[in-house]
């Protein structure tokens, strides 16, 4: 749920209103191990609030004519400022690259969440409460090789993905690059759009992304 979303609202405890709920959206892409990544400006309202009192939610809602039925996380945690951790900030822009301007201004700085527990709303009825532990994804060594399996992306791969992900009427080729590889899948940029194609099952490292992935570019 959380890793094929990409946008959300953040709820934090306003510190210029005697701590009430503030709620406010923003763009989030996740580490290898499933924390939200956001890159905020120390200017905006919730930025000063989360610095002030560390605890936020998360929600992340699928779209659809009727969104009551539709699943829902709230994650609920607390929001850290990453200080020098250029590995996070490059796989956060390749995700949003438009944030490098942001970044020129000198006063955006990328904040993680730190998972408590989560609340998943799979349909009506559905209900469940999920720990931090079984939420965050196992050390691997995804976070090192992962732009080496990015760069290993063939091109057969990319259009046959985007042909799943993204079909044309008009049969037409796609504009598909990948942004992102993980224990428990893809995120590929479609013609402008982020889109989420899910392995089969989760993968223990990169040698077993990598044959998922060459499974994925094999015709069926």
């Amino acid at each position: 749920m959380l890793r094929s979303h990409h946008w959300g609202a953040i709820a934090t405890s306003s510190a210029s209103n005697g701590g009430h709920p503030y709620v406010s959206a923003v763009e989030f892409a996740l580490s290898q191990d499933a924390r939200p990544l956001m890159l905020l400006s120390r200017l905006a309202e919730h930025t000063r609030n989360l610095l002030r009192d560390p605890r936020v939610s998360l929600l992340a809602a699928s779209p659809g004519p009727d969104a009551l039925a539709q699943p829902r996380l709230s994650l609920l945690g607390e929001a850290r400022e990453l200080r020098q951790d250029s590995d996070l900030l490059a796989r956060y822009l390749r995700y949003f690259p438009a944030s490098h301007r942001y970044l020129e201004l000198g006063d955006f700085s990328l904040i993680a969440i730190e998972p408590a527990k989560a609340r998943y709303i799979q349909g009506f009825g559905e209900i469940t409460w999920i720990a931090a532990s079984e939420l965050l994804a196992p050390p691997s060594d995804l976070d090192e090789r992962e732009a080496e399996l990015i760069g290993r992306a063939s091109p057969d791969l990319l259009a046959r993905l985007a042909r799943h992900l993204a079909p044309k009427p008009d049969q037409g080729k796609s504009q598909a690059s990948l942004v992102g590889v993980d224990c428990d899948g893809v995120d590929l940029r479609v013609d402008g759009r982020l889109l989420r194609a899910d392995f089969p099952a989760p993968v223990p490292d990169a040698e077993a992304a990598l044959q998922a992935l060459d499974a994925m570019g094999r015709p069926v």
